[in-house]
């Protein structure tokens, strides 16, 4: 079996013939607890099932030879119109700020997404 620790410390399990094994609902546990969803054991098992079969399509989607395929980004000729940024002031910046249940003078706190 291989095995290889993704970004958020979920880990890809492969057998030895390189098939995805399975999304396992330790790997939904903690996916939720960052993503701060309160998930049931019931959906746990649902979303790692989901999630699995997500991956093991991916998989199969590098299959696909595509050594004579143009890179694209987009194909309906569209272009990005880019403006100058300018800097505009908010009237009401008090009545933002009053509305947070913690506030620091002109800043507001919010709580830490990536420290639990």
């Amino acid at each position: 079996m291989y095995c290889e620790t993704m970004e958020l410390d979920l880990v890809l399990c492969y057998d030895r013939l390189g098939e995805y094994m399975k999304f396992t609902k330790n790997d939904v546990s903690k996916l939720a607890d960052l993503s701060r969803l309160d998930l049931k054991e019931d959906e746990k098992e649902k979303f790692s099932n989901q999630i699995g079969d997500i991956l093991n399509y991916a998989e199969k989607l590098s299959e696909l030879d595509l050594k004579n395929v143009d890179i694209t980004s987009q194909v309906n000729g569209l272009e990005n119109i880019f403006r100058e940024d300018e800097i505009k002031i908010f009237e009401n910046q008090d009545l933002i700020i009053d509305s947070f249940p913690e506030k620091d003078k002109k800043s507001i706190k919010v709580s830490s997404v990536f420290n639990k």
